[in-house]
C-alpha cells in the first residue's frame, strides 16, 4: 500500500470517529439550548462536517507531501532533517 492510502485510510478513520462525536454533541446542544429544530440541526452539522473534512484532508495532502519530499531526498541525496517542532498558529496556540 502507498503512503497516500495509509494515510488517507487512517485519517478517513479518525475524521469519521470526530464526526460521529461532533454530531452527537451538536446536536443535543442545538436541539435543547438553542431550540433549532431537525432540519436546521441538520444543515449545522453538514456544514461541521464538511469543515472537518476539508481540513483533516489538506492536513494530509501536506504531510504526506513532506513524507514524500524526505523519502526522495533520502534516496538520492541522504537525509533532510525536518523541523517538527510545534508552532503555535492561530488555530491551535493558546
Amino acid at each position: 500500500m502507498s503512503l497516500e492510502s495509509d494515510i488517507g485510510r487512517v485519517t478517513n478513520e479518525v475524521v469519521g470517529a470526530i464526526n460521529d462525536n461532533l454530531s452527537s454533541t451538536l446536536s443535543s446542544v442545538l436541539k435543547n439550548e438553542m431550540k433549532l429544530n431537525d432540519d436546521q440541526i441538520r444543515r449545522v452539522i453538514a456544514v461541521t462536517s464538511m469543515t472537518i473534512e476539508n481540513v483533516s484532508y489538506n492536513g494530509v495532502n501536506q504531510y504526506v507531501a513532506v513524507a514524500n519530499k524526505h523519502i526522495k531526498d533520502v534516496k538520492h541525496h541522504g537525509t533532510v532533517e525536518v523541523d517538527t517542532s510545534v508552532k503555535k498558529t492561530g488555530l491551535f496556540g493558546r
